[in-house]
């Protein structure tokens, strides 16, 4: 594993444009940290992430449960389907394949949950997010640089 500090060492502010910056980074303004949004990001895919900020490289580790994305089916119709000789007919049924998230926790106070994209595009949640762009570091881990939520 390369040299990275747990993420809550540093906290990380989420701004307008959603990519989470280090606070120790940033020219302080006179505000408090408290008067900020300090979130926590919670890594549910399964796999180790390192988000790689300018000089930093900041290691998530994976929680034991990841997020997954199970599906089931409903039948929504069916249609007559005529082949070869006249009056041969066939019944097909319609089906409608159902997403349902799994492994999200509740929402949590100023904190994000980092998903893989198949979980991503099946959540409509505001404090799910995934990335894209996304290199492997050798040793199993994902490398990214910035976040994307919906």
């Amino acid at each position: 594993m390369p040299h990275a500090h747990p993420f809550w060492r540093y906290g990380f502010a989420l701004f307008k444009d959603q990519i989470p910056q280090p606070l120790h980074k940033r020219k302080e303004t006179g505000a408090s940290n408290r008067s900020r949004n300090i979130m926590r990001i919670r890594n549910l895919t399964g796999t180790g992430i390192i988000l790689a900020l300018s000089t930093e490289r900041l290691y998530l580790e994976p929680t034991r449960k990841p997020a997954i994305v199970r599906w089931t089916q409903k039948v929504i119709g069916s249609r007559h389907i005529e082949f070869g000789a006249p009056y041969e007919c066939l019944q097909v049924p319609i089906l409608e394949d159902i997403a349902h998230v799994e492994g999200i926790p509740d929402p949590e106070p100023f904190t994000l949950f980092l998903v893989d994209q198949h979980v991503f595009d099946n959540s409509d949640r505001p404090d799910v997010f995934t990335y894209n762009d996304e290199k492997d570091d050798g040793n199993g881990n994902v490398m990214i640089a910035y976040l994307v939520g919906k």
